[in-house]
């Protein structure tokens, strides 16, 4: 019996880790904003492991998926993604008290990203609305 039980535990660890797996998505952005930006994100590519990077530049109607490194950035799907952006000219920006993250040897207040599905993936919309 305690070897159906010990295969049984590991079975779970498995089929777990696979789901954890599946649930990782590319991140897209698109900036719908008349402006260009500059966006960190804080991102989770493992359970409860949160990232930032930075900086991402995109120019007014630019949408584009985030690459970290050469490789797209993953992000569970069931964690939250936090952002920051701000416009070059500095007229707009985006930001919260959702999270704090240092980045670079600052701090941003970040804030919880309205994420829509996209491609298979997760997409962040900026608007200067």
């Amino acid at each position: 019996m305690s070897r159906f039980l010990a295969a049984a535990a590991m079975f779970a660890v498995l089929a777990a880790g696979s789901a954890q797996a599946q649930s990782c998505r590319h991140v897209y952005v698109e900036n719908k904003c008349h402006k260009s930006l500059r966006i960190l994100i804080e991102h989770a590519p493992s359970y409860r492991n949160w990232e930032p990077v930075g900086w991402y530049d995109f120019e007014p109607n630019e949408r584009s998926r985030l690459l970290v490194g050469e490789d797209p950035m993953c992000h569970l799907l069931d964690h939250s993604l936090y952002i920051y952006a701000e416009s070059t000219d500095g007229q707009f920006t985006w930001a919260g008290e959702d999270s704090s993250v240092q980045f670079n040897g600052t701090w941003f207040d970040m804030r919880k990203a309205n994420k829509i599905r996209y491609k298979g993936g997760t997409k962040v919309d900026f608007t200067c609305e």
